[in-house]
Protein backbone atom coordinates (compact mmCIF):
# COMPACT_ATOMS: atom_id res chain seq x y z
CA UNK A 1 0.00 0.00 0.00
CA UNK A 2 1.37 3.40 -0.96
CA UNK A 3 1.68 6.14 1.62
CA UNK A 4 1.05 9.83 0.97
CA UNK A 5 4.79 10.60 0.68
CA UNK A 6 5.66 7.64 -1.61
CA UNK A 7 6.79 8.42 -5.14
CA UNK A 8 4.47 7.40 -7.94
CA UNK A 9 5.63 4.84 -10.50
CA UNK A 10 7.09 6.29 -13.67
CA UNK A 11 5.06 4.95 -16.57
CA UNK A 12 5.15 5.34 -20.34
CA UNK A 13 2.06 7.10 -21.61
CA UNK A 14 0.67 7.28 -25.12
CA UNK A 15 0.05 10.81 -26.39
CA UNK A 16 -2.72 11.80 -28.79
CA UNK A 17 -0.20 12.01 -31.67
CA UNK A 18 0.79 8.35 -31.12
CA UNK A 19 4.16 9.03 -29.51
CA UNK A 20 5.20 7.63 -26.12
CA UNK A 21 6.76 9.62 -23.32
CA UNK A 22 7.59 9.01 -19.67
CA UNK A 23 5.08 10.52 -17.29
CA UNK A 24 7.91 12.17 -15.36
CA UNK A 25 8.99 14.06 -18.49
CA UNK A 26 5.55 15.64 -18.81
CA UNK A 27 5.54 16.55 -15.12
CA UNK A 28 8.90 18.37 -15.43
CA UNK A 29 7.47 20.76 -18.04
CA UNK A 30 4.21 21.75 -16.33
CA UNK A 31 1.28 20.48 -14.31
CA UNK A 32 -0.63 17.66 -15.98
CA UNK A 33 -4.10 16.16 -15.86
CA UNK A 34 -4.01 12.40 -16.32
CA UNK A 35 -7.25 10.99 -17.74
CA UNK A 36 -8.08 7.30 -18.04
CA UNK A 37 -10.59 6.40 -20.76
CA UNK A 38 -12.30 3.06 -21.09
CA UNK A 39 -13.94 2.06 -24.35
CA UNK A 40 -17.17 0.12 -24.11
CA UNK A 41 -18.19 -1.38 -27.33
Amino acid sequence: MLKHSDAAADARVLLSDGSEVLLSELWKEDNIALVFLRHFG
